[in-house]
């Protein structure tokens, strides 16, 4: 019996492990789901910006929903290993780590969602002056390029091809900066957009005047939408699964007396 029994519990464990190795491919298949849906979004919204395509704005638009799914299925399969196979040391890293892409992933196709509502809302005319196409121009090719390789490095497990992608985001952040310099420029002569949060009636219908105001932007007077919320959650989550497999104190613990 006890033969029997040593010849078997290696191949439970081969079992074991093997599904555990499923889960994390089936995880590390969502979020490279949601890497290419983002690059694709950033490619057509940075498009319809550039040449006032209704259409490809639209199409955008109308695929957004999908982004959401997928970040569901991302989050519900992490949690799933989480419960399920109790993974430690690198492994819990991996796992946690997913929970923090989600949630940049998920920014990148919000970005494009804005991009486009911004293109959608202009047309026929285009919403970038002519000084600054180039800018958005180079910021959607390097987006792009940064969820291509991004999905590059879950399929590869390429640790220097991950390190490569903080050359993109570098250069993201100097395109950014840059920009800002150009609009507080004493010369620049096209205006700053005025940011309006409260309105009245609120919240603004289709067809109101300030939709259309050019040099006014729109912003939705609201605590939590969920491309605000989701990535603070997101970060919480990660934060307090590092904290407990490390046996820290973690992070925001609502006090039952005081009530919150």
């Amino acid at each position: 019996r006890c033969l029997a029994g040593a010849i078997t519990r290696p191949s439970n464990l081969d079992a074991m492990r093997n599904a555990y190795q499923e889960q994390l491919q089936r995880l590390n298949t969502i979020l490279g789901d949601m890497c290419e849906l983002a690059g694709s979004a950033m490619s057509r919204a940075t498009q319809a910006l550039l040449q006032a395509d209704l259409a490809l704005a639209e199409s955008v638009i109308a695929d957004h929903d999908r982004m959401n799914e997928l970040a569901t299925q991302a989050e519900e399969q992490a949690f799933a290993v989480l419960a399920l196979q109790a993974p430690v040391a690198g492994d819990l890293r991996g796992v946690v780590s997913a929970f923090q892409i989600v949630g940049d992933v998920d920014r990148m196709g919000a970005l494009a969602l804005h991009v486009a509502k911004i293109a959608r809302r202009r047309h026929p005319a285009t919403a970038l002056p002519e000084e600054v196409r180039g800018y958005f121009a180079e910021m959607g090719r390097l987006a792009i390029a940064l969820a291509h390789n991004a999905r590059e490095v879950l399929n590869s497990l390429d640790h220097e091809a991950a390190a490569l992608l903080e050359e993109d985001d570098d250069a993201m952040d100097d395109l950014h900066r840059h920009l800002f310099t150009v609009l507080m420029d004493r010369d620049w002569d096209h205006g700053v957009a005025a940011a309006v949060d409260v309105t009245d009636p609120e919240p603004l219908p289709d067809g109101h005047p300030l939709w259309q105001l050019p040099n006014c932007l729109i912003t939705p007077h609201c605590a939590n939408t969920p491309e605000m919320a989701v990535p603070v959650l997101t970060k919480r989550v990660v934060d307090n699964v590092g904290r407990f497999a490390r046996g820290e104190p973690l992070l925001g613990l609502i006090d039952v007396d005081a009530g919150y």
